[in-house]
């Protein structure tokens, strides 16, 4: 459950350290590249939990396979692009984007 919620906190923190330093001070496509870091482990974490909104929401009982393996296909990508930030938000977008693959990974055994 804590892995569910600081994924958002975390990503919250990075796009807010972003968005007030790193945006105006990073070259431009090292800016994009972190900001895409964010938005992809963002699209994991909606990816993560959508069926199990439907799930509990629309009592459909079937999850599609691809799934677990396209949120950790998403968390990969957002590793390798959080590097392209600097200082706090690099971390926070690293553990995001590990805290998504440990997630997709859980997800994938269940």
């Amino acid at each position: 459950m804590a892995l569910i919620l600081g994924v958002p906190c975390l990503l919250f923190l990075a796009f807010r350290g972003w968005n007030a330093h790193l945006k105006r001070e990073l070259p431009r496509w090292r800016s994009n590249t972190g900001l895409a870091s964010i938005l992809l482990t963002l699209v994991a974490w909606i990816l993560l939990l959508t069926p199990f909104l439907f799930l509990s929401y629309f009592r459909v009982h079937d999850i599609p396979d691809f799934l677990p393996a396209a949120v950790v296909l998403a968390a990969l990508l957002g590793i390798p692009f959080a590097f392209a930030l600097r200082g706090g938000p690099r971390i926070y977008a690293l553990l995001a984007s590990l805290f998504m693959v440990a997630l997709g990974s859980l997800t994938m055994m269940l």
